[in-house]
């Protein structure tokens, strides 16, 4: 068994790769547990109850729907999730799932591959808007992106207020909090108005972690997602925003080109959409639900780095599970993505 490295969801302890042997096939064991450390830090934690962002158990039920046929059928679109191999419960409450290995075409992604993947997502919300599950099942999140808004802005702001010297000194050539903390005030204080346009999209079944790393191309026309731990009924546009601002974050796009990468997802998006039949009138509010989940999702939370760099565990995990790359080396990157993402918010509050 060979351990899998990078950044893995808040409930998830461990990720292993299984060689073929014995006849029997490859495959990936993925454990899940209530007891895990979340280590990426952002949200309250684990969470034992279902209507909680993280809950931790989600990913599990996830999967055995999928497999019982119960989310619908997934054959013909070019969207689709590992298969489930099998489930193991430990006395201590921790799951472990066997998952099928997913190999990828590429390790590098070109501005086509997003465009692509971008359509793939749309077709998978565009089906999921028009025959969405009836009575989504209770482990199903709902109104996730509210609940992350509302969890992680006041923490960013709090922690750029309160930044320690040595946090200060470490981010000085990467951002001015003051100006920081101004900023995501604003997005803060704007949540009413901001909430209320989400709530006017409409919603459809969203994997709603959709960022490059969770994300596999088989083919041209198949893309295989992985850590479906956050899933749920979401505004349409979500799943489009993660893919380009999560991958951003992780300093995964060329931050010369963000404004490009920016408009072929949603470009790809829209084509996606429009091939599962959503509405004209519908794909004429996309753009703007895209932009605001971008802005929702990381227009201040896209910061929550700076109270780590001066705790050298807390930067190793960052350096090696979020940027793989040194602070140093993520430096002016983070400067051009904190330009962009503060430029774009701008707009979405006009």
């Amino acid at each position: 068994m060979t351990p899998l490295t990078g950044h893995f969801g808040a409930a998830t302890e461990q990720v292993q790769r299984v060689a073929a042997h014995s006849g029997t096939p490859g495959h990936i064991l993925k454990v899940l547990s209530p007891h895990a450390g979340n280590v990426h830090g952002m949200g309250p934690g684990i969470g034992r109850d279902p209507r909680d962002c993280h809950y931790w158990a989600r990913e599990r039920y996830f999967y055995q729907a999928h497999e019982a046929g119960e989310l619908g059928a997934w054959s013909d679109g070019p969207l689709r999730p590992p298969a489930l191999l099998g489930v193991t419960e430990a006395p201590d409450g921790a799951v472990t799932l066997a998952l099928e290995d997913v190999a990828e075409l590429c390790e590098r992604w070109s501005l086509t591959d997003y465009r692509e993947v971008a359509e793939h997502l749309g077709a998978f919300n565009g089906a999921r808007l028009l025959a969405p599950p009836q009575d989504p099942p209770e482990w199903m999140s709902r109104g996730w992106l509210r609940w992350w808004f509302s969890s992680t802005v006041p923490a960013t702001i709090s922690a750029l207020r309160t930044l320690p010297s040595g946090a200060r000194a470490a981010v000085a050539d990467v951002l001015d909090p003051a100006a920081a903390v101004a900023r995501a005030t604003r997005i803060w204080r704007s949540r009413t108005a901001l909430l209320d346009r989400l709530d006017a999209a409409p919603v459809a079944l969203g994997h709603l972690d959709a960022n490059r790393l969770n994300l596999l191309r088989v083919s041209p026309d198949r893309t295989v997602a992985v850590d479906w731990s956050y899933t749920g009924m979401e505004a349409l546009g979500a799943d489009a925003a993660q893919l380009f601002a999560s991958s951003a974050a992780r300093l995964l796009i060329p931050v010369g080109e963000l404004g490009t990468y920016h408009d072929a997802v949603l470009e790809g998006y829209l084509a996606g959409l429009r091939s599962a039949g959503v509405p004209s009138r519908v794909l004429a509010g996309v753009p703007a639900w895209y932009d605001l989940a971008i802005c929702l999702r990381w227009g201040a939370t896209h910061l929550f780095w700076v109270r780590r760099v001066a705790d050298p565990e807390l930067l190793a995990v960052l350096e090696e599970r979020w940027w793989s790359r040194t602070y140093d080396d993520a430096a002016p990157g983070l400067v051009l993505l904190g330009d962009y993402l503060a430029a774009l918010t701008e707009e979405v509050l006009g």
